[in-house]
């Protein structure tokens, strides 16, 4: 029963409980400024859903992201066509073939956000030794 039931959980959690989705969770976020590097700007990535409607649509958590719409369109494609349609004519793939795109997509992104992430920490890690920027993390004033 404890296996059924977590899978249950998984996909329909209850609406009263407040999960947070990937979205939210942030555990250190950027450390340094999102604009950095790029001179003529950035453009901000938005959730296409708010967290509200995807409670509402009882979209799974793993699917609470940036692919939220895609998602939900491929759901409301399967729960309208027939069995053998979706089996044998194969009607949704291309639904699903866009959130798998999607999902491709935003994993690529967050890769080279990593990236951008550790590279600029290795960047300031030099620059503090060769001493052309402060230590945030020691208290010494040297430089202030």
């Amino acid at each position: 029963m404890g296996i059924a039931k977590s899978k249950f959980n998984e996909y329909w959690p209850d609406v009263n409980e407040n999960i947070p989705s990937r979205l939210e969770i942030d555990i250190k976020g950027p450390t340094f400024d999102p604009m950095l590097g790029f001179p003529n700007g950035r453009k901000e990535r938005v959730a296409p859903l708010t967290h509200e409607v995807m409670v509402d649509a009882n979209i799974p958590l793993k699917y609470r992201d940036y692919c939220s719409d895609k998602y939900l369109d491929w759901l409301q494609c399967m729960r309208e066509e027939s069995f053998g349609r979706k089996l044998f004519g194969g009607v949704c793939h291309p639904a699903k073939h866009s959130v798998e795109e999607c999902v491709y997509k935003d994993t690529v992104i967050r890769w080279k956000e990593y990236e951008r992430e550790k590279r600029l920490r290795e960047r300031r890690k030099r620059r503090i030794e060769k001493g052309l920027e402060p230590d945030p993390d020691s208290t010494n004033t040297e430089f202030m």
